[in-house]
Parts: C-alpha cells; sequence; structure tokens
C-alpha cells in the first residue's frame, strides 16, 4: 500500500498531537522547520508489532544503509538461487509457499540491491 505524506511546518502547528493522529487518514504527516523534515506522525494501523519495531529500530536502519552502502561499492551480493544453492535448499517452488501463506516470491525493491548474506573477501 503506497501512503501519502502531508507536510506541515511546525510554526503552523496547532492542534494537539491526538487530534494530529486522529486526523492522519492514511497519510503520514511531516513535520517542518525551515522546509526540511524534522519529525514524522506515521499511520500505523494494521501494522504488526514486529514490523513497526524493527522499521524504526536505528540498528537495523543502519544495517540496511550499511548493506545498501557496500552493495553500491561492489561488494558480492547473492541472489536467492544462488543463496539456495548454497544452503542446499531445494528451489523457490510458488505452490508450497502459497500453501504456506505467502503469495509470491518476495520483490526485491527498485534500487534496493540484492540482500547481502556474506562477503567474499
Amino acid at each position: 500500500m503506497k501512503r501519502s505524506l502531508k507536510k506541515l511546518p511546525l510554526a503552523k502547528a496547532t492542534t494537539t498531537l491526538a487530534e494530529a493522529a486522529e486526523n492522519l487518514d492514511g497519510a503520514a504527516l511531516i513535520l517542518t522547520v525551515k522546509g526540511k523534515p524534522m519529525a514524522a506522525l506515521v499511520p500505523v494501523e494494521g501494522m504488526d508489532w514486529e514490523s513497526l519495531v524493527v522499521g524504526t529500530s536505528p540498528d537495523f536502519i543502519d544495517l540496511i544503509e550499511r548493506s545498501r552502502r557496500e552493495s553500491r561499492e561492489g561488494a558480492k551480493t547473492y541472489s536467492d538461487e544462488e543463496l539456495r544453492a548454497e544452503f542446499g535448499l531445494p528451489p523457490y517452488d510458488p505452490a508450497r509457499a502459497k500453501a504456506n501463506g505467502r503469495t509470491g516470491k518476495p520483490a526485491t525493491p527498485k534500487g534496493a540491491g540484492a540482500r547481502k548474506a556474506k562477503t567474499k573477501k
């Protein structure tokens, strides 16, 4: 689901936090100072706790940023197929994934690069 953004200069923020949260209507509210983002109020309805905690963890964000940077700098990355072969796992089976409640093979977000399992030196 793609969510929209609302921007609001901090100097013009007059509602209470509770009122702002109640009026998000599915869109993140970005508070700005001199046009630059300062804070965000983000709707999390329907999100599980694990996704919320992991997605906002500074350590996890640092790990993702470091992996992306290393990938851009030429570190070896591995595709799903390469990892499965490396660890002796069977090829991806859409029927089995569906039976386990998954609807499809996870897609790599554009520009994110492949997940980095290990680096060859």
